[in-house]
C-alpha cells in the first residue's frame, strides 16, 4: 500500500517500508505536523517473506530516509524512534532538527511561497499599487507645500518666524505680472534661508504653490554692507568678510534687482510647467516599463520553461538595467525641465535676460569661494568652474550651471529679444 492509498474503515493511511514495517500516519492537533510509528505487521493473503537480517545502523538510516520521504510529501515535521530509543524530529529537508526551529522556518518558507503565488495571481494590481506609491512618495510634497516644504525652509530669526516685507511682497507680485502668470492668486511667498528660490506645488492643485524668497534678496548692488550684519558658516567656521574671500562672497550674495527678479521667475516657471509632476512620474514609468518589457521578453525567449535558477538571474538582470535606466532617465528630464524654466524666464524681457546671466555668475563666484574655503572637501564638491561635481562621477541630476548661462547668452544676442 503506498502513500496515495484511500483510507478503509476509518483508519488512517499507513506507509511501508522497504524493511517490512507498517508506518501510521496521524494528525497531530489539526496542524500540518506527523507522528509515525513503527507497528509489526504484515500484508494479509501473503505468505511471509524470509526475513533479512540488517545491522542496526542500516536499519535506522532505511527508516529515517523513509520517515524524511514523508515528511516532504505531508508538508511537515515527522518523528521516529532512534536507534537508542530516543525520539528524533526530521524536518521538510531530511535533517535532524528542532520541532520548534523547524516549525518556525517552514512557515516562513510557506508564507513566502504564499505571497509569491499572490502577487503572481495579482501582478496586474500590484504593479499598479507599486507605481501609484512611488508617484505618491514623489509627488506628496507637493499636494501640501504648506505642511511639508515651507517649515523645513522657513527663515527663522532668534526662535521667531522671518516675514517678507512689504517691499519684497510687491516685488513678488510684479514678478507674477510681468510673467503674465494667469492663476496669480495661487502663488505665495514666504522668507527663506537658503540660496536661490525654490518652491513647491502645482498652480491648479487645491494647495497651490509657495515660493522661497532668500532673506538676501531685500539687498541689492548698494546694500553690499548690509550683508556684513549676517553670519555665513562654511565648514563650521565663520567667513571674515575683511579677507579677500570674504570680500568676494559679499559680492556674489548681493544681486541686482534684474538678477532677483530673473531668479524667482525660473522658480515660478518651473512650478507653472507642471516641473514636479514630471519628475514624480519618472520612477512609475520606468517601473512599469521594466516588468511590462521583461515579462515580454521572457515570454518572447520561452524562459519560463527554463530553470529556476536561470530565471532568478533573468529577473536580476532586467532589474538592475531597470534601475539604470531610471537613472539616466530621471537625471536627463530633470535637465530638460530646468533648460525650459530659465528659457521661458529669459524671454520675458532683455532685463529678465541680462538679469539671468548676472544670476548664473554669481552662483558659479559662490561655488568658487566654498571651493576655496572647504579645501579638500570643496575640490570634491565644485569644479575650478564652479559646477557642483557630479554625483558617484555618473549622476548629474542638474544641468551645469555654464550651460545654463550660456543657454541665456544665446537667448539674449537672438535679434527678437
Amino acid at each position: 500500500m503506498g502513500l496515495g492509498d484511500d483510507t478503509r474503515g476509518g483508519e488512517t493511511p499507513l506507509l511501508r517500508d522497504p524493511a517490512g514495517l507498517n508506518l501510521n500516519v496521524t494528525s497531530v492537533g489539526g496542524g500540518r505536523a506527523a507522528d509515525i510509528e513503527n507497528r509489526p505487521g504484515k500484508k494479509r493473503n501473503e505468505p511471509p517473506l524470509p526475513r533479512q537480517r540488517r545491522s542496526p545502523a542500516g536499519h535506522y538510516a532505511v527508516r529515517r530516509a523513509v520517515f524524511a520521504t514523508a515528511g516532504l510529501l505531508y508538508g511537515a515535521h515527522v518523528t521516529f524512534p532512534g536507534t537508542s530509543g530516543r525520539t528524533v524530529v526530521v524536518d521538510r529537508g531530511g535533517r535532524p532538527g528542532s520541532l520548534s526551529t523547524g516549525w518556525r522556518s517552514t512557515m516562513g518558507i510557506s508564507f513566502l511561497w504564499k505571497a509569491a503565488a499572490m502577487v503572481e495571481r495579482h501582478r496586474t494590481r500590484v504593479l499598479a499599487v507599486s507605481c501609484a506609491g512611488l508617484f505618491g512618495v514623489n509627488f506628496t510634497f507637493h499636494l501640501i507645500p504648506e505642511q511639508t516644504f515651507r517649515p523645513i525652509y522657513q527663515a527663522w530669526i532668534s526662535g521667531i518666524e522671518m516675514k517678507l516685507s512689504e517691499n519684497m511682497q510687491s516685488f513678488f507680485c510684479g514678478v507674477l505680472h510681468e510673467a503674465r502668470v494667469k492663476a496669480a492668486n495661487r502663488y505665495r511667498a514666504f522668507a527663506t534661508s537658503v540660496f536661490p528660490p525654490l518652491g513647491a506645488g502645482l498652480p491648479w492643485l487645491p494647495a497651490g504653490c509657495v515660493v522661497g524668497i532668500p532673506a538676501s534678496f531685500s539687498y541689492t548692488g548698494s546694500d553690499e554692507q548690509r550683508v556684513q550684519k549676517h553670519s555665513i558658516v562654511i565648514e563650521g567656521k565663520k567667513v571674515p568678510w575683511e579677507s579677500e574671500e570674504g570680500e568676494a562672497l559679499k559680492r556674489a550674495l548681493t544681486l541686482s534687482l534684474e538678477a532677483q527678479k530673473f531668479a524667482v521667475a525660473r522658480e515660478v516657471m518651473y512650478l507653472e510647467s507642471g516641473g514636479p509632476l514630471i519628475r514624480a512620474a519618472v520612477a512609475p514609468v520606468c517601473l512599469a516599463g521594466t516588468y511590462i518589457t521583461g515579462v515580454a521578453i521572457k515570454q518572447l525567449l520561452g524562459i519560463y520553461s527554463k530553470r529556476a535558477f536561470f530565471r532568478g538571474f533573468y529577473n536580476i538582470s532586467v532589474a538592475a538595467v531597470g534601475l539604470v535606466v531610471y537613472c539616466l532617465l530621471f537625471d536627463s528630464v530633470s535637465q530638460a525641465v530646468e533648460y525650459s524654466a530659465d528659457r521661458k524666464a529669459a524671454t520675458i524681457s532683455t532685463d529678465y535676460a541680462r538679469g539671468g546671466v548676472e544670476f548664473y555668475d554669481k552662483i558659479l563666484s559662490q561655488n568658487k569661494i566654498r571651493r576655496t574655503l572647504m579645501g579638500e572637501k570643496g575640490k570634491k564638491i565644485y569644479s575650478p568652474s564652479g559646477n557642483v561635481m557630479p554625483k558617484y562621477g555618473i549622476r548629474t541630476k542638474h544641468a551645469p550651471l555654464t550651460s545654463r548661462r550660456n543657454l541665456i547668452i544665446n537667448i539674449l544676442n537672438m535679434p527678437q529679444v
